[in-house]
């Protein structure tokens, strides 16, 4: 009995002590090309900051500017999770022989990120392109992002809700 406790509690040692095989992303790897953009970003930018809420129009010109809301607001729609392996269609485009568009489309109806087009300009990642629905009982909200790295991001969004006014929103930042 004791030898089966001594093997036993080795086996978990060994099991526990194991490094993990590193999970590459099986899809573009969202969060590692917005975090190498946050890096160009950090110094702050002067940007220009339009927000269009049902219609009434606000500007903001501002110094200093972060880009963490518009970072953040991306980053949760990075398609790499394990329970979504195998769940986006990809498809390619290649322009003499060099990689211009990945496209990734939700292959089951019930995914959030719809659509996922990261353009590419000789051979990097420079701008992205997400489509978004999100459904409840209460609403459905649909939304698409428009980020050219470290120059613009605009959102367009629609919050259709089953009881009480639907929400127009449009979020425009660009470098002045």
């Amino acid at each position: 009995m004791i030898r089966k406790l001594y093997l036993l509690s080795g086996l978990l040692l060994v099991a526990c002590s194991t490094p993990e095989a590193e999970v590459t992303p099986s899809y573009f790897d969202l969060a590692g090309w917005l975090d190498a953009g946050r890096a160009q970003l950090s110094a702050g930018s002067a940007v220009r900051k339009t927000v269009i809420l049902n219609g009434h129009e606000e500007i903001l010109d501002k110094d200093g500017y972060t880009w963490e809301a518009e970072l953040e607001s991306l980053q949760q729609w990075d398609i790499n999770r394990a329970a979504w392996r195998g769940a986006y269609k990809v498809d390619s485009v290649f322009r003499e022989g060099a990689l211009v568009l990945c496209r990734y489309e939700a292959l089951e109806d019930d995914l959030p990120v719809r659509r996922m087009d990261v353009h590419f300009l000789t051979g990097v990642a420079d701008s992205l392109e997400v489509h978004t629905r999100v459904k409840n009982p209460l609403h459905t909200t649909e939304a698409q992002y428009h980020y050219r790295r470290g120059r613009t991001y605009h959102l367009i969004q629609e919050n259709h809700r089953r009881f009480g006014k639907d929400q127009t929103l449009e979020v425009h930042t660009t470098i002045r």
